[in-house]
Parts: structure tokens; C-alpha cells; sequence
């Protein structure tokens, strides 16, 4: 049997958008996977900013007493995982902070940096 050059001809292009069709589609998928993965990671590091956020809200600023060294502790710890050097130079100002004044600007500084990254 014998195919005739007009199905031929409509076969190859049928062929031809498919696979034109098929190529879109793969970089379509391609690039949704690529941006999920994006805002995995952006969520993650969300999720860090927020626990670190809480931990000094918690046991620094609505706290009356000193921080013990387990909290002290996960604090630096979480600070340390956020893997962002602005933050934790911050952290480490407060930390080496020699009196009161000191302490209350750089808490106020850390904490209205770390409002600012968690705030979008």
C-alpha cells in the first residue's frame, strides 16, 4: 500500500507540530520545577528568619530576665544558620554589647533588620 504525497505531507507536519509542541511543553515544565525549587528555598530560609525572629523577640525583648546558655545557644545557633553575614554581624554586635545603651540600640538595630527580611 501505497501513502500519497498529500497524507504524507500532512503526516510530517502533524509530526513536526507535535514535537515542536512537546519541546514547549518541557521547557515549560522545566522552568515551573526550576521556580518551585526557588521558592522552597526561599520558604526555608523564611521559616529560619522567622524562628530566629521569635527566639529574640522571646527571650530577649519581651523576656524580664537573662537568657540562659540553652538559649543563648539555639539563638546563636539559628543566627548562625541563616548563613547571612548582615544579620550576624548584628547578632554579634548585641552579643558584645558592653552596657545598656548598647545593648538596647543593637537589639533594636537586629530587630528591625530582621522586621525588614521577614517582612515580604
Amino acid at each position: 500500500m501505497e501513502i500519497k504525497k498529500p497524507a504524507f505531507v500532512i503526516i510530517i507536519v502533524a509530526l513536526a507540530l507535535s514535537i515542536v509542541a512537546n519541546a514547549c511543553l518541557a521547557f515549560v515544565g522545566y522552568k515551573s520545577i526550576k521556580k518551585l525549587a526557588e521558592q522552597e528555598k526561599f520558604q526555608q530560609q523564611n521559616a529560619k528568619l522567622f524562628l530566629f525572629r521569635n527566639l529574640f523577640t522571646k527571650n530577649i525583648i519581651l523576656s524580664n530576665e537573662s537568657v540562659d546558655f540553652e538559649n543563648r545557644l539555639k539563638m546563636e545557633e539559628a543566627a548562625r544558620d541563616l548563613n547571612d553575614p548582615q544579620i550576624f554581624a548584628l547578632w554579634q554586635n548585641f552579643v558584645k554589647s558592653k552596657t545598656s545603651e548598647e545593648v538596647n540600640a543593637h537589639a533594636k538595630e537586629l530587630l528591625n533588620v530582621l522586621i525588614d527580611k521577614t517582612g515580604y
